[in-house]
């Protein structure tokens, strides 16, 4: 998710709010009030009013995950699903389509089945795991901040959870997590018209993990997150693997087109990564 541009001005129509959903506070940080808007056409429930209008804006203004097919039932696989807004953002688009749906964070995953139940989306699989390069579990490291109404401080979001190691873990705002933990390549059995990766830093080990099944991909959408903290997740052999997998590519930075060696490489950065199948494949 881009994370460069925060203003948002959206109305906000038929709000309402809701008890607490579940009794998850020993398990992960307590979900807050959850809170509901019918907006598009959907009913959609959350608990960070700030952080809803911010992704909604990149997913249904910005449409950040625009993709074409000729086929009426797509494949997606969407992973770092967060509260669903990409999920309601395809089946817009493409009602029919057959979708896979990853989020590790065991409270937003509790939105997240919400909004797809709520809105009745047929065709949804959803998995409360970390995507990552090994099946077993891993520690999320989640954020306990994320969900208050108006929360502002910049890195104080729940769509930033990440798996241990990928960034840089502060005990002050985080909280460790045990979660399941998944190999992408499981799941791509078939021609997968579009994959969304916003995995926090892990999106290097899975592009390396599911590499050879890369030529049943068609499309694919990636956030990269580059930090001091995650050596290992380096831009470099993402662009290479795409390359060699027949794969043309377009680097967006706040906002920007720009190529592999312009990058602004500060301490962090992000990075939008689309990549499409050469024609001739």
């Amino acid at each position: 998710m881009n994370r460069n541009k925060i203003t948002v001005q959206i109305g906000i129509p038929a709000y309402n709010e809701e008890a607490n959903v579940g009794n998850l506070r020993d398990t992960a940080p307590s979900m807050g009030r959850l809170r509901t808007i019918n907006i598009f056409g959907f009913k959609i429930s959350f608990t960070n009013i700030r952080e809803f209008l911010i992704i909604f804006k990149a997913i249904f203004l910005r449409k950040e995950y625009s993709f074409y097919s000729q086929k009426d039932e797509p494949f997606v696989i969407d992973c770092g699903s967060h509260i669903g807004l990409s999920i309601l953002f395809f089946k817009k688009k493409y009602p029919k389509a057959r979708m896979v749906g990853f989020e590790p964070n065991p409270v937003t995953f509790k939105i997240l089945e919400r909004n797809v139940e709520q809105n009745n989306l047929i065709g949804v699989e959803l998995k409360n795991a970390a995507v990552t390069g090994k099946d077993g579990t891993v520690n999320l490291i989640a954020n306990t901040k994320a969900n208050k109404i108006w929360r502002r401080r910049g890195s104080n979001w729940s769509w930033s959870d990440f798996v241990e190691g990928s960034k840089r873990y502060d005990p002050g705002i985080h909280r460790k997590v045990k979660v399941p933990s998944l190999r992408l390549s499981s799941f791509i059995n078939r021609e997968v018209d579009f994959l969304k990766l916003d995995i926090e830093g892990s999106e290097g080990k899975v592009i390396e993990e599911i590499k050879g099944k890369l030529h049943l991909i068609r499309e694919i959408t990636m956030e990269f997150h580059g930090n001091s903290a995650n050596k290992s997740n380096k831009l470099e052999n993402i662009l290479t693997t795409l390359r060699g997998n027949a794969f043309t590519y377009q680097i967006e930075q706040n906002g920007k087109m720009v190529d592999g060696q312009n990058v602004n490489r500060t301490n962090p950065y992000w990075l939008t990564i689309r990549a499409k199948k050469s024609e001739s494949c």
